[in-house]
């Protein structure tokens, strides 16, 4: 009984099976009322009004975040607030991606040491979801890291215009 109470209680335990800590605002059903990006995201690479809280289209929800880029040359996407992680533990990230102008749109599950620094990632993408399209990755985390970040992004190389609904960050099942 002692040794099923322990495993139950445990952070492994835990881990293996649900999620890893709340990912802020999974939906983009707030916005941030400064930089009009979803509240708890940031934008990463491109000029402030490439990333944007959208009314336009929402999957669930009323609301849903836009990532637009028109530069052949400049990258552009939103990046989640960071969550904790245990080294070792393999996470799955996915989004709902919904293609407004084809482009090579994808999730990116990174993962952060204590420095700051990215210390592994891996991603997932397509450039012809003109329905609402799940984009899943999973990753295990590196021994040296801290934190995990979901990136919605559009590549240096290309362009388009699209809408993400419902991310979700969770511990996978190995």
């Amino acid at each position: 009984m002692t040794l099923l109470v322990y495993l139950l209680a445990s952070p492994l335990a835990y881990a293996a099976a649900g999620p890893v800590d709340s990912l802020p605002n999974p939906s983009f059903e707030r916005v941030d009322e400064k930089t009009g990006y979803p509240q708890d995201w940031e934008s990463v690479w491109g000029r402030p009004t490439t990333c944007a809280y959208s009314l336009a289209t929402a999957r669930t929800g009323i609301a849903c975040a836009l990532v637009t880029d028109h530069s052949e040359t400049d990258s552009h996407g939103l990046r989640s607030k960071r969550v904790a992680v245990a080294p070792g533990v393999t996470l799955a990230a996915s989004v709902y991606v919904k293609l407004a102008d084809p482009g090579g749109f994808a999730v990116y599950l990174e993962f952060w040491n204590a420095a700051g620094q990215r210390v592994f990632n891996r991603s997932s993408g397509t450039s012809a979801a003109t329905d609402w399209t799940q984009l899943s990755v999973t990753g295990k985390a590196p021994p040296d890291a801290e934190s995990a970040t979901l990136l919605i992004y559009c590549g240096s190389t290309s362009t388009g215009v699209a809408y993400f609904d419902d991310a979700s960050l969770m511990a996978a099942r190995e």
